[in-house]
């Protein structure tokens, strides 16, 4: 009898140690850490739409980016390549679909025929970029090399030295593929972290500003939901209003949510949500836009 009660203690004790093991607050310092010589894949998918000036716009389009990513003084180098980039928009009179995967050939006496050939050519193409520890994209070099190589791509061979149509060619292309507009698209998604241990429930936050065609600056807020052994979830939600000295009255509402890698510090998955209304210049802006995004590790 003794040693009956005494088993049965002793189960008690086992579950109650296990239950207090399940109840222990779990912690994340999360450092981005991706691994020296760690390649990855990310696949971004970006929808916007909404009215310019009364005129309904429908703009989808995504890529798929190699990141080779290597250790350098304690931060880490990326080199993205585009694997694939495909386009989509319609407008009141204007309308382009484009797919690296689904070449097609391009009439460049048609200058509504550039933009598409410009697309086209970006398979293959490289840029980089620099982040810290911490997360932060540090440095972003110009895309000159990049830009280069596409207009070599799109310039047929008897235009091939004519410096006037090489120089549309290129600048046309840099408004399409630039640091800034690149910077839009990855700043949100590759979250900065504080170098501290964090909990559920806690809040971070940080502010950054859009620099391609919206002049923004965006003060978000980041709340942690959840931390598991595998991942750490945040939840985004933020405000941004007009930032530049011309003519503008722009309100942005943000919301969104990742799902970060807990050894890594690298975004698994990320759903980020922009609605943006007001006035830059004589335009008048309501529009919507949502980025979702993946990134896993390669073999």
């Amino acid at each position: 009898m003794f040693q009956r009660s005494l088993s049965k203690a002793a189960m008690l004790l086992v579950c109650a140690a296990v239950f207090l093991a399940s109840c222990k607050e779990q912690k994340a310092d999360l450092r981005f850490v991706p691994g020296k010589s760690a390649n990855y894949e990310m696949v971004f998918d970006i929808a916007s739409g909404g009215l310019n000036n009364g005129r309904k716009t429908d703009y989808k389009q995504g890529a798929t980016l190699l990141l080779q990513m290597t250790e350098d003084s304690g931060r880490t180098n990326v080199n993205a390549t585009y694997k694939r980039f495909w386009a989509n928009f319609h407008t009141i009179g204007d309308s382009m679909k484009v797919d690296t995967d689904k070449p097609q050939t391009w009439d460049l006496k048609n200058d509504a025929q550039a933009m598409p050939a410009i697309y086209q050519a970006v398979k293959d193409e490289s840029f980089s970029f620099r982040i810290n520890t911490l997360g932060k994209i540090e440095a972003m070099p110009p895309f000159t090399p990049m830009l280069t190589s596409i207009t070599r791509k799109v310039l047929p061979a008897e235009h091939a030295d004519n410096i006037k149509a090489y120089s549309q060619i290129y600048d046309i292309a840099s408004g399409f593929f630039s640091p800034g507009s690149m910077k839009m698209l990855l700043v949100p998604v590759f979250q900065e972290f504080p170098g501290k241990e964090l909990k559920v429930g806690d809040t971070l936050g940080r502010n950054y500003q859009i620099e391609d065609g919206l002049p923004i600056t965006i003060v978000q807020v980041v709340k942690v939901a959840e931390i598991t052994d595998e991942a750490v979830t945040l939840l985004i939600g933020g405000s941004g209003f007009s930032s530049a000295s011309i003519e503008s009255d722009l309100k942005l509402e943000q919301q969104g949510r990742l799902t970060v890698n807990r050894k890594t510090g690298v975004m698994q998955l990320a759903y980020i949500e922009n609605i943006v209304k007001g006035k830059l210049g004589d335009v008048d802006l309501d529009s919507r836009m949502i980025i979702n995004a993946t990134c896993k590790k390669l073999p």
